[in-house]
């Protein structure tokens, strides 16, 4: 068999398909950037609203994925999903709904995340609690202060930065402010990690070793690159790109054998 398959990639929050602009010159065919769907709420008892959970979009999503990248028989043989930061935690939801659907991929792909909700960052509660409480206007200043300081923490090429400005104009501030929350109150563990490599999951984590956001855990991440900040799929994406591609052809070849 040869190496086939989608590769599904879910951006951090606040983040659009443009954080993936140099995965997609090299993978160009085989690599899937969905859209944001909107999150819901559900009412209950007394009438209140209740946010959707991380968890609950994710499997609404892979749903989505199964409808549409995922319609055929070879291509739920065949995909991979990861994502990078926060849409790592997506990633791993939406791989065990598709186990349980029949369709588990052959891998998930942790880019400068996190496979356990306690190595999520500490500071995404005031960060919920800050964007609950902002206006739209204050709201979107914040962030783009924030994406400046990103810029020239990690370093980022004139090209590169100019697309965190482009993400920070493009992000819908109701999906933002519910995706810091939920990711806030995500909730995931060894049991449900172990779910999903007892189905076949292979789960690859690539990290950097200077990563100020998600801190790097010992013994969590497969491949860590030296000097690598948080954004390493833009600053090192050569790296990155060659570990994506090593992983999936090795999980093909696991297969084969």
């Amino acid at each position: 068999m040869g190496m086939t398959g989608k590769l599904i990639l879910l951006p951090a929050l606040g983040a659009t398909r443009l954080l993936f602009e140099a995965q997609r010159h090299v993978l160009s065919e085989r690599l899937f950037l969905p859209d944001w769907p909107a999150p819901l709420e559900t009412v209950v008892d007394g009438g209140r609203a209740v946010p959707e959970s991380l968890r609950d979009y994710a499997r609404r999503w892979a749903d989505r994925f199964l409808q549409t990248v995922l319609s055929s028989d070879e291509a739920k043989r065949g995909c991979w999903i990861g994502g990078v930061a926060s849409g790592g935690a997506l990633a791993l939801e939406a791989a065990r709904k598709l186990v349980e659907e029949g369709a588990p991929p052959r891998g998930v792909f942790l880019i400068a995340s996190a496979r356990a909700s306690s190595a999520m960052p500490g500071t995404l509660r005031w960060q919920a609690m800050a964007l609950r409480l902002a206006n739209d206007n204050v709201a979107r200043m914040l962030m783009m202060r924030l994406y400046e300081r990103v810029a020239r923490r990690e370093g980022l090429s004139e090209l590169d930065a100019r697309l965190l400005v482009r993400m920070v104009e493009g992000v819908d501030l109701r999906h933002l402010r519910w995706g810091v929350r939920a990711a806030a109150e995500w909730s995931f563990g060894e049991k449900e990690l172990r779910e999903l490599t007892g189905a076949g999951v292979a789960i690859h984590q690539i990290h950097g070793d200077a990563d100020w956001t998600f801190r790097l855990v010992r013994g969590h991440a497969d491949r860590v690159i030296r000097g690598g900040k948080h954004l390493i799929n833009m600053t090192h994406a050569e790296e990155v790109n060659a570990y994506l591609e090593a992983r999936m052809a090795g999980d093909v070849a696991v297969e084969d054998g």
